[in-house]
């Protein structure tokens, strides 16, 4: 094999080493929010409650919520001190605030794609 044919599989597992994932085509064209990127334990900020991205909403309670919290707190959008686990009114407008932000649909919902902007280190991920 020439060196030009293995230049996308060196990419990936320069990708993989660096802790990183190819979100896909969308990403470089301006469209932060269309796919999916992995989720990396790198991407928590030090927030060690949940690594998942099951949807996350008012009335939830316990680790996924703390998650939610806390890194919203690491984004400024929580005091640190409000992480109690408990997915209320405050922490649901505080959602809604970052993901308008972001230009992301404003529902007050933690769904993939906030996850996503939640973990990503410049919140456009």
């Amino acid at each position: 094999m020439n060196r030009r044919a293995l230049f996308p599989s060196l990419l990936a597992a320069a990708a993989v080493v660096a802790g990183t994932a190819f979100a896909g085509p969308n990403v470089a064209g301006g469209q932060p929010h269309d796919t999916v990127p992995h989720v990396s334990v790198k991407n928590n900020f030090g927030c060690k409650y949940y690594y998942g991205n099951e949807l996350t909403a008012e009335g939830n309670r316990g680790d996924r919520v703390r998650q939610v919290q806390c890194l919203l707190s690491k984004w400024d959008y929580m005091d640190p001190g409000e992480v109690d686990g408990v997915f209320g009114p405050h922490t649901r407008e505080q959602v809604a605030a970052f993901q308008s932000d972001l230009d992301l649909k404003r529902d007050g919902k933690v769904g993939v794609k906030t996850w996503a902007a939640l973990r990503c280190e410049t919140g456009r991920c």
